[in-house]
């Protein structure tokens, strides 16, 4: 990246930013030294280094106090600085012992800028009522106590158990578990992931409530990439989150929210979200 960004003749613009890159925030990294770090807003999309990502079990040593250290420089470099984040906007300038202010940047979501035309994969659903969550399971995410709240509420309430399927399109920590966790339920799935277009086009046309897991799984400082894409479409969105997490912040009362570490809640605000769609379908 750096041989590459070195060839830009940066006079030539008003503005530049560059945006962070994976979890190893390359683009940024790239920028260290080079003359034209001084004429660039820095834009974080995730928390670096990776030991300071909240929900991951990985160790602070010594190359991680190194990343630290040269992220440091290029923060004291850079132009201006920004995320995607409230809370991790406030969270990098302290953690990067910055004087600048870290603006907030959110994510967005314009239908225009992706190329949706591929519904190959995509599953119809089998229920009169939809649930899915589509995305990884890591960082903390929990999506077992949803799960075991959707059982319970099964038990309980026949209509549930004939007219809803959860279908969960998952990768990464504990699909394995996940799978013995709902194997013998006919209408808990667990498939694979698609690629982006399958995903949105399932999600927007076959769920009729999609689930936002945010990392946990007691603090979540980031703002989920698709978080502006559900809240886009016209459906119920389910958020399973932390006690304290940037989507408590934006979204206040929001009635479907629940705590990830509290089954009850979880269980109460699901049935809450369900009884709203089944009303609505009937």
């Amino acid at each position: 990246y750096a041989n590459e960004i070195k060839k830009i003749d940066y006079t030539l613009y008003d503005h530049i930013m560059v945006r962070s890159a994976g979890l190893e925030h390359e683009t940024l990294l790239a920028m260290h030294n080079l003359p034209i770090l001084k004429h660039t807003i820095v834009n974080f999309h995730d928390p670096y280094p990776y030991a300071w990502y909240k929900g991951m079990a990985s160790k602070v040593n010594s190359n991680e106090f190194k990343k630290l250290e040269k992220m440091i420089q290029i923060v004291s470099d850079a132009k201006a600085c920004c995320a995607s984040a409230y809370y991790m906007a406030k969270d990098l300038q302290y953690l990067y012992a910055s004087d600048k202010y870290f603006y907030t940047l959110p994510h967005q979501f314009s239908s225009e800028v992706f190329d949706l035309s591929d519904k190959s994969k995509v599953r119809k659903k089998n229920r009169r009522i939809q649930i899915s969550y589509h995305g990884a399971l890591m960082f903390g995410r929990n999506v077992f106590t949803l799960v075991e709240a959707f059982k319970q509420l099964m038990n309980e309430y026949d209509w549930i158990k004939q007219d809803v399927e959860f279908v969960m399109r998952v990768k990464g920590d504990g699909v394995n578990k996940l799978k013995d966790v709902v194997k013998g339920f006919e209408n808990i799935l667990v498939l694979d992931t698609l690629n982006f277009s399958n995903s949105s086009n399932e999600q927007i046309h076959e769920s009729d409530i999609n689930i936002i897991l945010e990392n946990g799984p007691y603090y979540c400082n980031i703002l989920g990439g698709k978080v502006p894409f559900l809240f886009a479409l016209d459906k119920k969105v389910f958020i399973s989150s932390p006690e304290r997490s940037e989507l408590r912040r934006c979204l206040g009362d929001y009635p479907f929210l629940c705590n990830m570490n509290d089954l009850e809640e979880t269980k109460s605000k699901l049935y809450d979200v369900l009884t709203f769609e089944n009303n609505n379908n009937l």
